[in-house]
């Protein structure tokens, strides 16, 4: 199975609105707002007996909360894969 690691936007209604922005210029593909993420690590195929390590090493990383910005955001290719410049807690983010 394809997987990655990623955490939830905290932003959900801002990048909504950004996605019906780009819905009424005819851009991009929109996926659910639920489904809205920031994508850590793309792990590609992943075989699921890797999945109870994967689990693991994820739980022990846990992680405190903190802050991110949007500092600017663009589309990359044809596929609608918004890309976003970020700011704010940097070093907490490259911890995970």
């Amino acid at each position: 199975m394809r997987l990655f690691i990623g955490i939830r936007a905290g932003c959900v209604k801002y990048l909504g609105s950004l996605q019906q922005m780009l819905k009424k210029a005819g851009k991009g593909n929109l996926t659910l707002s639920e489904n809205l993420h920031i994508t850590l690590k793309f792990l590609g195929e992943v075989p699921s007996s890797r999945l109870p390590d994967l689990n693991e090493a994820l739980t022990e990383a846990g992680g405190k909360a903190f802050s991110l910005e949007c500092l600017g955001m663009s589309m990359m290719g044809k596929g609608g894969i918004v890309s976003a410049r970020l700011g704010g807690d940097l070093e907490a983010l490259s911890a995970l």
